[in-house]
């Protein structure tokens, strides 16, 4: 399977200037709050606005009708997501302190509508998470391990905005053992045993609670390789 743009590749919104992005999403922001670790806010999917994660790191978390909580993406620094949809309730979950813009959309949208390139940026940004969680949906049942967790590293080394000194792109705060076999769908065994095998590759480095991704095409290789096996 090829990874295609918009649902793996960068977009222009992911390349704008973080100045230029921050300047905007604190203009337009109806609150600015600063959250503790492990606070869980219930975003309000009936007012239909965003959020923009200014600093730090959480998780997002949908519930449906049934109550049933799946874990469905990390939400890294300078991205943002929206408050949920009708019938779907989302909790987000800070894994550090976090400062968060509440984003007034309409208001957003209106400062944006008439700057053609930055609507466009935003649009194919917003594009690239749907995509990604539609090719979750395919996924289940589907390729091996090691290509839904090479696949795991790799959409959360395309959020990541750090770099090493050598060029490897930095994952602040890895996802945990017990929530990246939750998102891929096995045991945390498994998932230890598919980071040993890359880290002896010399693909990836283990760095505290991070990780150092050293060849993202060597992922992507994988990734291509695990899924044409279907």
């Amino acid at each position: 399977m090829e990874i295609h743009a918009p649902f793996f590749d960068e977009t222009p919104w992911d390349k704008l200037p973080l100045a230029q992005k921050d300047q905007l999403m604190q203009q337009n922001a109806a609150a600015i709050r600063i959250y503790p670790k492990n606070t869980r806010i219930v975003l309000d999917a009936a007012s239909g606005d965003s959020i923009y994660l200014y600093r730090g790191q959480a998780k997002i978390f949908i519930f449906n009708e049934a109550g049933i909580e799946r874990l469905l993406f990390y939400l890294a620094p300078k991205n943002s997501c929206t408050c949920g949809y009708p019938n779907i309730s989302m909790t987000l979950e800070t894994t550090e302190e976090c400062e968060i813009y509440f984003l007034n959309t309409q208001k957003l949208l209106n400062a944006i509508i008439y700057e053609y390139h930055l609507f466009d940026e935003l649009w194919a940004s917003t594009h690239r998470r749907l995509g990604i969680m539609a090719e979750r949906i395919l996924d289940i049942g589907g390729a091996s391990n090691k290509g839904k967790l090479c696949k795991l590293l790799y959409n959360l080394a395309q959020e990541s905005t750090l770099a090493d000194e050598d060029g490897s792109i930095i994952i602040r705060q890895l996802p945990s053992r017990n929530d990246m076999a939750f998102f891929i769908g096995t045991h945390k065994a498994n998932v230890v045993k598919c980071l040993t095998h890359l880290e002896k590759d010399q693909i990836i480095t283990r760095s505290g609670k991070g990780l150092l991704v050293h060849d993202l095409e060597a992922l992507k290789t994988i990734i291509d390789e695990e899924y044409q096996q279907q």
